[in-house]
């Protein structure tokens, strides 16, 4: 039976041979192993970038794998290589003129050291008006990002060369894009706080554009789309605002990636509490639970007593089990969420995203322990 094979009986609600794994590393994990710097990744040219990128696949054996999204594409179209001052390359913004540096770690600042930021960094929200999504929010995405070498050309590549595999590649909430365009974390919720009805638009306005990559995502060949979705749970915002302003806007994406012929994997960090009857009315087809982060617990059981045997489960490993390569650490936590939502229900093997400094040796080991889970 192929990777492919067991995952799709997975999502389906069934049991395969053996528990089937996906695997999702940060992009600086497989740069990191090539020796290279996440500068290196982002100024590197497209076709440099994709091999780059497809280095994370060939690492570790599995069933599924989610590629990351290509967004820093163009950037040899907007900038040039100006000069190099010590640790810092000098780069020169071709429309502008406008000079900036970045360091190693690919952080840019501007020359007199201010950080600049892939989003909008603000305090205050900077959607305070719907003239304001008018201006901010792109009508299309950049020009090429459907290219050969654009968006999705890891993903491309990794559904041609591997057909037996399940290749995934990412979408994210509408909430999380809003936040963004807001100016960040605390401009964000300040907004679903302050006005409500204007955040749903923004919402909505995020949603549509994001919606406008599906067509070029399904080309690529990958069967799932890995729905990310943070700043959703009660550790964050309330219950109530997430029934009544992110569910139903994501249930509506969910409904629409269907519609195009992929898979949705609801990948959710936060906490579950209070929300389960909530997931449980929501159409993916896989619940993807990550590490907790703020003193609460995931209950696999509870997930598996609302969702029921029919509804597939991911688990996930502790961060710091990957990174100090504990392997006992490792076993013991995935045969919990294995023995409270697996023996008995659709389930996948998963990984909290693998960290820049995680310990192949853990992955390595990880692929190993789940590898002895066989249905009979």
């Amino acid at each position: 039976m192929t990777g492919a094979e067991r995952l799709r009986l997975a999502i389906e609600g069934k049991r395969p041979d053996k528990v089937p794994l996906f695997l999702v590393h940060d992009e600086r994990y497989g740069i990191k192993a090539l020796g290279k710097t996440m500068r290196d990744f982002l100024t590197a040219d497209p076709e440099e970038m994709t091999r780059m990128s497809v280095n994370n696949f060939n690492m570790h054996p599995c069933d599924g794998f989610m590629s990351e999204i290509m967004y820093n594409f163009n950037f040899h179209e907007l900038n040039v290589l100006e000069d190099i001052q010590g640790e810092f390359y000098v780069f020169r913004v071709k429309d502008t003129g406008e000079l900036f540096k970045m360091n190693s770690g690919g952080e840019s600042f501007t020359m007199n050291g201010r950080a600049l930021h892939d989003h909008p960094d603000s305090v205050d929200p900077l959607i305070t008006c719907r003239e304001d999504i008018a201006r901010l929010v792109p009508k299309a995405p950049p020009r090429g990002f459907d290219g050969e070498f654009g968006y999705f050309a890891p993903a491309r590549i990794l559904t041609s060369q591997n057909p037996g595999h399940h290749i995934a590649t990412e979408i994210t909430s509408p909430f999380v894009r809003a936040v963004w365009r807001c100016g960040g974390y605390e401009a964000g919720l300040c907004l679903l706080m302050d006005d409500p009805d204007l955040m749903v638009e923004l919402m909505q306005a995020e949603m549509e554009l994001e919606l406008q990559r599906l067509p070029a995502m399904v080309a690529s060949g990958v069967k799932s789309s890995y729905f990310t979705s943070f700043f959703t749970g009660p550790d964050t915002i309330s219950p109530k605002a997430y029934r009544t302003i992110v569910k139903p806007m994501e249930t509506e994406e969910m409904s629409r990636i269907h519609e195009a012929g992929l898979w949705v994997i609801y990948w959710f960090l936060g906490n579950t509490h209070g929300l389960l009857e909530d997931f449980a009315a929501m159409p993916f087809d896989v619940l993807a639970l990550e590490q907790p982060r703020k003193g609460y617990d995931v209950s696999y059981k509870a997930v598996r007593d609302v969702l029921g045997e029919g509804r597939c489960v991911m688990s996930h490993t502790k961060e710091d089990d990957m990174i100090r390569y504990a392997p006992n650490s490792m076993r013991s936590y995935f045969d919990t969420q294995y023995n409270e939502a697996g023996r008995d229900g659709a389930f996948i093997a998963g990984v909290t995203i693998t960290p820049e400094n995680a310990d192949p040796r853990a992955l390595d080991s990880y692929v190993s322990i789940v590898d002895e889970y066989a249905y009979v």
